[in-house]
């Protein structure tokens, strides 16, 4: 099994794989540059994405993470929420099992607080789990692909809400775990 943990952005977009153990398989940033079309440039990056997991992943069960819009954004807000709807559309169409989780959900499930800076992630994503990256966008998304781990640990009865931290605890239940 692999869970993936997604950060898109129509810049750069980071990509996180754990096994089922919560132990790091794949990561990579995934770089686009300006077209002249906005949808190629989408497509282009959507596929070069979901090509890399077809090629890493084995025929077992695969969980994504996403994470959800920024709401409070305001620049390139419409370009973003065209990626993240075909993004969304191309796993729900490859019948992949996905899960999308608030900016500010995957901030708290790593900190404690729902409204630190990205620097201050990177840090947190280092000191909680042990890993190093100097790229915002992987610390993301490895803390989206934790919090999907989370999430599917507790459902499947491997692990129990008190084997996590209180502040962990919150972002569970408000994600709807029971």
């Amino acid at each position: 099994m692999r869970i993936i943990g997604i950060d898109p952005s129509l810049t750069s977009t980071g990509i996180v794989i754990l096994d089922e153990d919560g132990g790091l398989k794949y990561q990579k940033v995934f770089c686009s540059k300006p077209l002249p079309n906005r949808i190629k440039r989408i497509y282009k990056l959507i596929q070069e994405l979901l090509n890399y997991v077809y090629t890493i992943t084995d025929d077992g069960r695969t969980l994504f993470g996403i994470e959800g819009y920024s709401y409070g954004s305001r620049q390139f807000a419409h370009q973003l929420g065209e990626l993240g709807g075909c993004l969304r559309l191309e796993l729900y169409r490859g019948c992949w099992d996905y899960k999308e989780y608030a900016p500010t959900m995957v901030k708290k499930f790593t900190t404690g607080k729902g409204n630190v800076k990205k620097e201050l992630m990177l840090l947190h994503v280092f000191k909680k789990w042990g890993f190093e990256t100097s790229s915002s966008d992987l610390a993301d998304a490895y803390a989206i692909a934790q919090l999907r781990l989370a999430e599917y640990n507790i459902k499947e009865g491997i692990k129990v809400m008190g084997d996590y931290l209180i502040y962990e605890q919150e972002v569970l239940k408000k994600i709807g775990v029971k």
